[in-house]
Protein backbone atom coordinates (compact mmCIF):
# COMPACT_ATOMS: atom_id res chain seq x y z
CA UNK A 1 0.00 0.00 0.00
CA UNK A 2 2.93 2.23 0.83
CA UNK A 3 4.54 1.63 -2.71
CA UNK A 4 1.22 2.61 -4.32
CA UNK A 5 0.82 6.03 -2.33
CA UNK A 6 4.53 7.06 -3.20
CA UNK A 7 3.61 6.13 -6.92
CA UNK A 8 0.97 8.84 -7.25
CA UNK A 9 2.07 12.14 -8.76
CA UNK A 10 0.46 14.72 -6.18
CA UNK A 11 1.80 17.84 -7.50
CA UNK A 12 0.87 17.09 -11.06
CA UNK A 13 -2.99 15.94 -9.72
CA UNK A 14 -3.02 19.46 -7.74
CA UNK A 15 -1.66 21.19 -11.13
CA UNK A 16 -4.24 19.32 -13.21
CA UNK A 17 -6.93 20.28 -10.55
CA UNK A 18 -6.00 23.86 -9.98
CA UNK A 19 -6.22 24.38 -14.21
CA UNK A 20 -9.66 22.58 -14.13
CA UNK A 21 -11.21 24.85 -12.11
CA UNK A 22 -9.49 28.11 -13.19
CA UNK A 23 -10.23 27.46 -16.52
CA UNK A 24 -13.53 26.70 -16.28
CA UNK A 25 -14.20 29.34 -13.85
CA UNK A 26 -12.37 31.62 -16.44
CA UNK A 27 -14.38 30.48 -19.37
CA UNK A 28 -17.53 30.86 -17.99
CA UNK A 29 -17.42 34.79 -15.95
CA UNK A 30 -15.20 35.88 -19.47
CA UNK A 31 -18.05 34.59 -21.61
CA UNK A 32 -20.56 35.76 -19.84
CA UNK A 33 -19.02 39.23 -18.84
CA UNK A 34 -18.28 40.44 -22.54
CA UNK A 35 -21.99 39.34 -23.64
CA UNK A 36 -23.60 41.34 -21.20
CA UNK A 37 -20.92 44.34 -21.19
CA UNK A 38 -21.42 44.48 -25.50
CA UNK A 39 -25.44 43.86 -24.98
CA UNK A 40 -25.34 47.23 -22.55
CA UNK A 41 -23.20 49.14 -24.54
CA UNK A 42 -25.02 48.07 -27.48
CA UNK A 43 -28.06 49.48 -25.98
CA UNK A 44 -26.90 52.54 -24.20
CA UNK A 45 -23.43 53.99 -26.06
CA UNK A 46 -22.05 52.21 -28.61
CA UNK A 47 -20.59 48.93 -30.05
CA UNK A 48 -17.29 48.30 -28.77
CA UNK A 49 -14.87 46.92 -31.39
CA UNK A 50 -13.26 43.26 -30.46
CA UNK A 51 -15.01 42.41 -27.60
CA UNK A 52 -16.20 38.97 -29.44
CA UNK A 53 -12.66 38.22 -29.68
CA UNK A 54 -12.20 37.85 -25.94
CA UNK A 55 -15.04 34.97 -25.93
CA UNK A 56 -13.29 33.64 -28.65
CA UNK A 57 -10.04 33.54 -26.92
CA UNK A 58 -11.95 32.22 -23.60
CA UNK A 59 -13.03 29.24 -25.25
CA UNK A 60 -9.87 28.38 -27.68
CA UNK A 61 -7.24 28.65 -25.14
CA UNK A 62 -9.11 26.49 -22.19
CA UNK A 63 -9.70 23.81 -23.62
CA UNK A 64 -5.89 23.73 -25.04
CA UNK A 65 -4.69 24.27 -21.68
CA UNK A 66 -6.88 21.49 -19.89
CA UNK A 67 -5.85 18.73 -22.79
CA UNK A 68 -1.77 19.41 -22.27
CA UNK A 69 -2.46 19.10 -18.08
CA UNK A 70 -3.93 16.00 -18.82
CA UNK A 71 -0.78 14.94 -20.99
CA UNK A 72 1.87 16.20 -18.15
CA UNK A 73 -0.86 14.81 -15.57
CA UNK A 74 0.06 11.33 -17.58
CA UNK A 75 3.64 11.95 -17.97
CA UNK A 76 3.48 12.76 -13.98
CA UNK A 77 2.60 9.33 -13.44
CA UNK A 78 4.28 7.47 -15.62
CA UNK A 79 7.41 9.21 -14.57
CA UNK A 80 6.43 8.60 -10.86
CA UNK A 81 5.91 5.09 -10.56
CA UNK A 82 6.77 3.55 -13.85
CA UNK A 83 9.82 4.57 -13.75
CA UNK A 84 10.80 3.10 -10.70
CA UNK A 85 10.13 -0.24 -12.05
CA UNK A 86 12.25 0.50 -14.63
CA UNK A 87 9.99 0.28 -17.83
CA UNK A 88 9.88 3.71 -19.15
CA UNK A 89 13.75 4.97 -18.33
CA UNK A 90 14.71 5.29 -21.94
CA UNK A 91 15.75 8.66 -22.82
CA UNK A 92 13.36 8.45 -26.26
CA UNK A 93 10.35 6.98 -24.61
CA UNK A 94 7.61 8.54 -27.01
CA UNK A 95 5.25 9.67 -23.53
CA UNK A 96 8.01 9.45 -20.30
CA UNK A 97 11.50 10.21 -21.46
CA UNK A 98 13.67 13.15 -21.63
CA UNK A 99 13.10 14.14 -24.67
CA UNK A 100 9.22 13.95 -23.95
CA UNK A 101 9.89 15.94 -20.42
CA UNK A 102 11.66 19.06 -22.32
CA UNK A 103 8.78 19.01 -25.13
CA UNK A 104 6.56 19.28 -22.15
CA UNK A 105 8.20 22.07 -20.45
CA UNK A 106 7.87 23.86 -23.30
CA UNK A 107 4.35 23.64 -24.35
CA UNK A 108 3.96 24.65 -20.39
CA UNK A 109 6.63 27.89 -20.56
CA UNK A 110 4.66 28.64 -23.85
CA UNK A 111 1.03 28.31 -22.31
CA UNK A 112 2.07 30.35 -19.12
CA UNK A 113 3.04 33.14 -20.84
CA UNK A 114 -0.23 33.20 -23.31
CA UNK A 115 -2.69 32.68 -19.64
CA UNK A 116 -0.20 35.74 -18.29
CA UNK A 117 -1.34 37.80 -21.34
CA UNK A 118 -4.68 36.64 -20.74
CA UNK A 119 -4.41 37.70 -16.93
CA UNK A 120 -2.86 41.22 -18.07
CA UNK A 121 -6.07 42.06 -20.47
CA UNK A 122 -8.20 40.88 -17.38
CA UNK A 123 -6.85 43.30 -15.55
CA UNK A 124 -7.95 46.16 -17.12
CA UNK A 125 -12.01 45.39 -17.10
CA UNK A 126 -11.35 44.24 -13.23
CA UNK A 127 -9.37 47.89 -12.61
CA UNK A 128 -12.41 49.49 -14.68
CA UNK A 129 -15.43 47.89 -12.53
CA UNK A 130 -13.54 49.71 -9.16
CA UNK A 131 -13.53 52.90 -10.72
CA UNK A 132 -16.98 52.43 -11.78
CA UNK A 133 -17.74 51.05 -8.59
CA UNK A 134 -16.50 53.72 -6.75
CA UNK A 135 -18.21 56.58 -9.08
CA UNK A 136 -21.74 54.66 -8.18
CA UNK A 137 -21.16 54.56 -4.52
CA UNK A 138 -20.28 58.37 -4.28
CA UNK A 139 -23.66 59.49 -6.31
CA UNK A 140 -25.95 56.82 -4.87
CA UNK A 141 -28.38 59.43 -3.37
CA UNK A 142 -28.82 61.03 -7.04
CA UNK A 143 -29.73 57.54 -8.33
CA UNK A 144 -30.80 55.07 -5.49
CA UNK A 145 -34.38 56.75 -4.82
CA UNK A 146 -35.14 58.36 -7.99
CA UNK A 147 -38.44 60.49 -7.71
CA UNK A 148 -39.98 61.12 -11.41
CA UNK A 149 -38.49 64.25 -13.70
CA UNK A 150 -37.65 65.85 -10.67
CA UNK A 151 -34.86 63.61 -9.42
CA UNK A 152 -33.68 63.57 -13.19
CA UNK A 153 -33.73 67.22 -13.49
CA UNK A 154 -31.48 67.73 -10.16
CA UNK A 155 -29.49 65.05 -11.29
CA UNK A 156 -28.56 66.28 -14.80
CA UNK A 157 -28.04 69.70 -13.18
CA UNK A 158 -25.48 68.31 -10.53
CA UNK A 159 -23.37 65.29 -12.47
CA UNK A 160 -23.41 64.15 -16.10
CA UNK A 161 -21.41 60.84 -16.49
CA UNK A 162 -19.56 60.91 -19.92
CA UNK A 163 -17.00 57.98 -20.52
CA UNK A 164 -14.49 59.79 -22.33
CA UNK A 165 -13.97 61.16 -18.92
CA UNK A 166 -12.29 57.65 -18.08
CA UNK A 167 -10.17 57.24 -21.41
CA UNK A 168 -12.70 55.24 -23.22
CA UNK A 169 -13.26 57.74 -26.31
CA UNK A 170 -15.07 56.85 -29.31
CA UNK A 171 -15.57 59.38 -32.50
CA UNK A 172 -19.11 59.57 -32.89
CA UNK A 173 -18.83 62.52 -34.94
CA UNK A 174 -17.49 59.99 -37.75
CA UNK A 175 -21.01 58.03 -37.80
CA UNK A 176 -24.34 58.30 -38.85
CA UNK A 177 -26.86 60.09 -36.49
CA UNK A 178 -29.08 57.84 -37.41
CA UNK A 179 -27.19 55.31 -35.40
CA UNK A 180 -28.53 57.24 -32.26
CA UNK A 181 -24.63 56.35 -30.73
CA UNK A 182 -24.18 58.46 -27.29
CA UNK A 183 -21.17 58.74 -24.67
CA UNK A 184 -22.86 60.14 -21.76
CA UNK A 185 -25.52 60.09 -19.40
CA UNK A 186 -27.42 62.89 -18.15
CA UNK A 187 -30.20 60.93 -16.03
CA UNK A 188 -31.00 59.60 -12.87
CA UNK A 189 -32.90 56.93 -14.25
CA UNK A 190 -30.26 56.01 -16.50
CA UNK A 191 -27.51 56.02 -14.55
CA UNK A 192 -29.08 53.90 -12.23
CA UNK A 193 -29.39 50.95 -15.28
CA UNK A 194 -25.32 52.03 -15.21
CA UNK A 195 -24.79 51.35 -11.80
CA UNK A 196 -26.56 48.16 -11.69
CA UNK A 197 -25.03 46.87 -14.33
CA UNK A 198 -21.38 47.88 -13.15
CA UNK A 199 -22.63 45.83 -9.62
CA UNK A 200 -23.63 42.45 -11.91
CA UNK A 201 -20.77 42.74 -14.72
CA UNK A 202 -17.77 43.58 -12.67
CA UNK A 203 -17.77 40.21 -10.05
CA UNK A 204 -17.48 38.56 -13.22
CA UNK A 205 -14.14 40.01 -14.49
CA UNK A 206 -12.97 39.66 -10.95
CA UNK A 207 -13.88 35.76 -11.00
CA UNK A 208 -12.36 35.66 -14.72
CA UNK A 209 -9.49 37.34 -13.25
CA UNK A 210 -9.16 34.47 -10.21
CA UNK A 211 -9.70 31.49 -12.75
CA UNK A 212 -6.86 33.13 -14.83
CA UNK A 213 -4.90 33.21 -11.58
CA UNK A 214 -5.62 29.35 -10.65
CA UNK A 215 -4.47 28.23 -14.10
CA UNK A 216 -1.37 30.38 -14.30
CA UNK A 217 -0.75 28.66 -10.40
CA UNK A 218 -1.06 24.87 -11.81
CA UNK A 219 0.97 25.84 -14.76
CA UNK A 220 3.40 26.98 -12.54
CA UNK A 221 3.74 23.77 -10.10
CA UNK A 222 3.28 21.59 -13.31
CA UNK A 223 6.54 23.41 -14.31
CA UNK A 224 8.55 22.34 -11.05
CA UNK A 225 6.65 18.88 -11.42
CA UNK A 226 8.22 18.49 -14.79
CA UNK A 227 12.13 19.96 -13.83
CA UNK A 228 11.90 17.38 -11.17
CA UNK A 229 10.38 14.68 -13.33
CA UNK A 230 13.70 15.46 -15.89
CA UNK A 231 16.74 15.54 -13.47
CA UNK A 232 15.18 12.05 -12.21
CA UNK A 233 14.89 10.17 -15.32
CA UNK A 234 18.26 11.65 -16.18
CA UNK A 235 20.03 9.87 -13.84
CA UNK A 236 17.50 6.94 -13.38
CA UNK A 237 19.82 4.69 -15.93
CA UNK A 238 23.03 5.77 -14.55
CA UNK A 239 22.03 4.82 -11.33
CA UNK A 240 20.27 1.47 -12.50
CA UNK A 241 23.49 0.53 -13.76
CA UNK A 242 24.99 1.58 -11.01
CA UNK A 243 23.17 -0.78 -8.55
CA UNK A 244 23.28 -3.33 -11.27
CA UNK A 245 27.04 -3.48 -11.25
CA UNK A 246 27.46 -3.62 -7.57
CA UNK A 247 25.21 -6.56 -6.75
CA UNK A 248 27.01 -9.91 -6.48
CA UNK A 249 26.84 -12.50 -8.52
CA UNK A 250 25.98 -15.18 -6.68
CA UNK A 251 22.47 -17.51 -6.62
CA UNK A 252 19.65 -16.27 -4.09
CA UNK A 253 18.97 -20.03 -3.47
CA UNK A 254 23.05 -20.31 -3.09
CA UNK A 255 23.89 -17.82 -0.79
CA UNK A 256 20.77 -18.88 2.01
CA UNK A 257 22.76 -22.52 1.85
CA UNK A 258 25.86 -20.82 2.57
CA UNK A 259 24.65 -18.34 5.07
CA UNK A 260 22.88 -21.34 6.70
CA UNK A 261 26.01 -23.33 6.85
CA UNK A 262 28.01 -21.02 8.81
CA UNK A 263 29.21 -19.23 6.07
CA UNK A 264 30.18 -15.28 6.25
CA UNK A 265 30.41 -13.39 2.41
CA UNK A 266 33.35 -11.35 1.75
CA UNK A 267 34.67 -9.88 -1.39
CA UNK A 268 37.73 -10.95 -3.01
CA UNK A 269 39.28 -8.22 -5.72
CA UNK A 270 39.13 -4.85 -6.68
CA UNK A 271 36.90 -3.36 -8.88
CA UNK A 272 34.15 -3.96 -11.53
CA UNK A 273 34.85 -8.00 -11.35
CA UNK A 274 35.19 -8.24 -7.51
CA UNK A 275 33.96 -11.60 -6.70
CA UNK A 276 32.03 -13.14 -3.52
CA UNK A 277 34.17 -15.41 -1.27
CA UNK A 278 32.54 -17.54 1.42
CA UNK A 279 34.05 -18.60 4.58
CA UNK A 280 33.18 -20.15 7.72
Amino acid sequence: MGDQLENIPYPSMISFVLILVGGCIMTGTLYEAVRRTDTYFRSTFYPIDGLSYAQTVSVIITPITVVLAAALLAFGCLATGATREKIYRGNKSILSGRGAALVFLALAHLSCLCWLALMCGLMFPATGWLVMDRVCAEEWRYWLDIDGEKTNAKFFNYFRFNLTHYGIYKKLYNFNPSLKYNETITTATAFQNFCSNVNTIGPLYMFALGGAMFVLFGLFCFIGALSANYTKLKYTQDLTQYRTAKQPEVEPAETEYLQAAGYAPSIAGHGPSDSIVYSQ
